[in-house]
């Protein structure tokens, strides 16, 4: 059985039933997830990259029910929902494991020991967004980090053992908002490792490599889209809500037609139905660090990151604090290896020996996404380049 482990200093939120409150979650996911993705992009022309704009959204939330203000309509407006209360405490009370589909989450906001943080805060963001508000003495730089990378090592089972360091956190830090998410899943459809083989892929006209690639033939949600140029795929886990996109340009190396025209290309803006499938992915890791605060500021967020920030829901202490960092680290396996047989799941599409007539060979740039089908996009990343 094939496992993705996910790892992702970020929060993964699950939804069990569909409402309205949760239909317009899934919309401002879209537009956050898009807004994200063209910004990453723009400082990432030619760079793999994995992003998790859930875990964005939940801590921009956080840091805004501590906001009052110029600081929380800015923050308001750019994640798209009002409804914080109602709105995070329906979905994130439905976070839960299933069978070989395993999460783990954990939201820590971290204030300096010079404010005095407000009870009603720390109680509403246990309640609301399941999350710990510790204050700490910035002053003591190493022991403040160790804690947080102790933390982040035991949410993360040690896969990420370092998201703080020296440069992130010094004596003029005053909050630091970090997440923890750990996912492992199985693929619903296991691939066999016999069928790997060495496939060259081409980054660009000039340059192809050469790497292990997994392989499968089988009925999958499938579709060839002229208007939009691309092939997309969808690969379900054993928990079947959970999803693996992918979307490989038609052309050779059209995916920057794609992401600047990301929202066309993201959940439920096209149906997908079941066909025979010839499918060739990469087998490949992406780790990567995302600065959340540069993200905001280009989608015009400022006040919050400036001296005139106002937190006084969070704190009473004057000056008000400012936040200093939102640090998300995220790491993406996608392997052939699994603790479970795959006897039990594996499913062999009638006819194999008939050649299938759609044919999904990710041998040149692609764009993936995984997400939830009731509630939104966990990650979204390319990959342009394997590691030589």
């Amino acid at each position: 059985m094939y496992i993705l482990p996910t790892l992702c200093l970020a929060l993964i939120i699950w939804c069990a039933r569909a409402s309205k409150l949760i239909d317009d979650f899934h919309d401002a996911n879209s537009k956050f997830t898009a807004e994200g993705y063209k910004i990453i992009r723009r400082l990432n022309l030619t760079s793999n990259f994995l992003f998790c704009p859930l875990s964005a959204q939940i801590v921009v939330a956080l840091i805004r029910a501590g906001a009052n203000g110029t600081t929380a309509d800015e923050l308001a407006l750019h994640i798209h929902n009002p409804k914080t209360k109602q709105l995070f405490s329906k979905v994130l009370s439905s976070i839960k494991s299933k069978q070989k589909c395993e999460f783990k989450m954990a939201t820590n906001l971290y204030i300096s020991d010079k404010y005095h943080v407000k009870k009603q805060f720390k109680n509403f963001s246990k309640k609301v967004f399941r999350a710990t508000t510790e204050v700490v003495n910035f002053n003591e730089t190493k022991k403040v980090i160790n804690y947080i990378n102790d933390w982040v090592a035991n949410q993360t089972k040690h896969n990420i053992k370092e998201i703080v360091s020296s440069p992130d956190i010094h004596k003029g830090t005053e909050i630091i908002a970090v997440n923890g998410l750990y996912f492992n899943g199985d693929w619903l459809y296991p691939f066999d490792p016999t069928f790997t083989d060495r496939i060259r892929f081409h980054v660009n006209n000039n340059k192809s490599i050469l790497i292990n690639m997994m392989r499968s033939e089988n009925k999958f949600k499938y579709r060839k889209d002229a208007v939009l140029k691309a092939q997309f795929l969808e690969l379900p886990f054993y928990d079947q809500d959970v999803i693996m996109t992918f979307i490989l340009p038609t052309t050779r190396f059209g995916l920057d037609k794609i992401e600047e025209n990301i929202s066309d290309y993201l959940p439920h803006r096209r149906s997908l139905n079941y066909h025979a499938v010839s499918v060739t992915i990469p087998i490949f890791k992406v780790e990567c660090n995302i600065d959340l605060v540069a993200i905001l500021k280009n989608m015009g967020v400022r006040t919050p990151f400036s001296i005139g920030a106002d937190f006084s829901r969070m704190s009473d202490t004057t000056p008000s604090p400012v936040v200093g960092n939102i640090i998300q680290k995220t790491f993406l396996e996608i392997n052939e290896k699994g603790a479970t047989a795959a006897a039990s799941t594996a499913v062999v599409i009638e006819g194999r020996n008939v050649p299938p007539r759609n044919i999904f060979l990710a041998n040149k740039p692609f764009l993936y996404y995984l997400w939830h089908k009731k509630v939104g996009i966990f990650f979204i990343g390319r990959y342009t380049s394997p590691k030589e």
